[in-house]
């Protein structure tokens, strides 16, 4: 069994980060005891020697953990890996060290590790600069641009498990009978369902606009008319395709053909006009909602544009998420979601979930560039900085969102060859590491036979 030998500070907090670096992320069977030491000592019960791994971010906390002070020092330090026997397991031959020092030296008792793994790993998994950062965008979300990642380079890596290839080669390497069980890479299918049924049927305002927007901004003549004739359809009681609800069956028949569980997650409160105005107990919301289980899929919440900070308005959309699902007997394993525009606040958003029952959240990536925003694709349980205590709910970190890549307000790469590589890159580096792949893409987005095409190739 690995003993890790930790220094007597913020026990709280290396006590959470040993348990998801060690029985989670490496799936192996640790003991953790705290001495006087000033840096991290990984031994084994049955063999000689230690991984020595540095402490330096613990090491500098007082009795105030939030603090801006602990952040990292810019300009990060380099590791020039190159000639490390464990480079080819890393992304590149250069790797960012957020604490501590690069490099790592070898002798016959003692491996010294001088990056700050532990410290650094916490730092990226509890979003610990979210607290201590207070800049937000138009929509009250932690920017891309105020992240360590972004302006020290790293976003598109998964510094968190290139951290851990690091550590579990130095460990292997200085205790050969110490085995660590291997992930299994696995796709994530998701889709954020803003609107189950098309808004622009609503009202003969809603389709004239669409209709307008159709013909003068995107040329499309047949589109325009389509939209006008589906709306008289619908107001005469006439058979239509309604586009958002067929590209739900769309999807779902997709899925299936290659065996995927997809996962829909559903406004069940309308807290604010960017929020969709289906009840969520209309006739036409519990057929497809049972449509949904019946098939095998799952169902989770979508809250509102108002719930990530409101504890209230979460713990009602989350009562009227549970209310209809009873009604209709639907009953899943584990429940779970993702935030609407992605608006997520470390220190409210992981409490609303937890409180209200689920098991996981899905949140955890910026809407403006694709990237690793808690530095990891490996699902891990969310560290609580206000209690200071570990939460049950998981984080599932979201890999890829269609319209970060595709929509011209973001990356902007639009429908294409250059978008599906984005795509396919992420997906690689999620394999690389065995972690999972989490996709989202909008049912409203697959209306489209070039948005269909990208998605086909990419749940394979």
């Amino acid at each position: 069994m690995i003993v890790v030998e930790s220094p007597r500070k913020c026990e709280q907090e290396i006590s959470y980060v040993c348990s998801v670096i060690f029985e989670e992320l490496l799936a192996t069977d640790y003991k953790l005891v705290f001495s006087d030491t000033q840096d991290f000592h990984i031994k084994h019960n049955l063999e000689e020697g230690s991984v020595v791994v540095k402490s330096s971010f613990f090491n500098k906390i007082k009795s105030d953990l939030l603090k801006n002070e602990y952040m990292p020092q810019l300009p990060l330090k380099e590791w020039n890996v190159d000639k490390e026997p464990f480079a080819n397991y890393l992304l590149t031959k250069t790797l960012p060290v957020i604490f501590g020092e690069p490099g790592v030296t070898y002798n016959e008792q003692v491996t010294r590790v001088n990056i700050d793994i532990f410290g650094s790993v916490f730092f990226m998994l509890s979003r610990f600069e979210e607290f201590v950062t207070s800049e937000s965008d138009e929509h009250g979300r932690f920017p891309a641009n105020a992240s360590l990642a972004m302006k020290a380079g790293f976003l598109e890596r998964p510094i968190v498990d290139e951290y851990i290839e690091v550590l579990k080669y130095c460990i292997q390497e200085r205790f050969p009978s110490v085995s660590f069980s291997k992930n299994k890479f696995e796709k994530i299918i998701t889709c954020d369902v803003d609107w189950p049924f098309s808004p622009h049927l609503e009202s003969l305002r809603a389709a004239v606009r669409k209709s307008a927007v159709s013909l003068i901004k995107q040329k499309d003549t047949r589109g325009a008319i389509k939209t006008l004739l589906r709306y008289l359809y619908a107001k005469s009681g006439r058979e239509y395709i309604d586009e958002h609800r067929e590209a739900i069956s769309w999807l779902l028949n997709e899925n299936e053909k290659n065996s995927n569980i997809v996962r829909l997650y559903f406004i069940p409160l309308k807290t604010h006009r960017l929020d969709n105005t289906e009840c969520f107990s209309s006739e036409r919301m519990k057929s497809l909602l049972r449509n949904i289980h019946d098939r095998g899929h799952e169902i989770g919440l979508h809250p509102g544009y108002q719930t990530f900070n409101n504890q209230e308005l979460f713990s009602a959309s989350a009562m009227n998420f549970y209310m209809v699902l009873d009604e209709l007997n639907i009953s899943q394993p584990v429940y779970g979601g993702r935030q609407h525009y992605l608006r997520w606040n470390a220190a409210h958003t992981p409490a609303c979930w937890e409180e209200q029952g689920f098991g996981y959240d899905s949140s955890l990536a910026f809407a403006e560039v694709t990237g690793f925003r808690a530095g990891t694709c490996q699902e891990y349980t969310m560290y609580d900085l206000n209690h200071r205590r570990p939460f049950r709910l998981k984080q599932r970190p979201l890999i890829t969102m269609e319209d970060t890549i595709i929509s011209p307000r973001y990356e902007g790469l639009g429908l294409g060859e250059q978008s599906l590589d984005r795509f396919l890159k992420f997906k690689s580096i999620c394999q690389k590491y065995e972690g999972k792949y989490t996709l989202l893409w909008h049912n409203c987005r697959l209306v489209d036979g070039r948005d269909r095409e990208i998605y086909s190739e990419l749940i394979k």
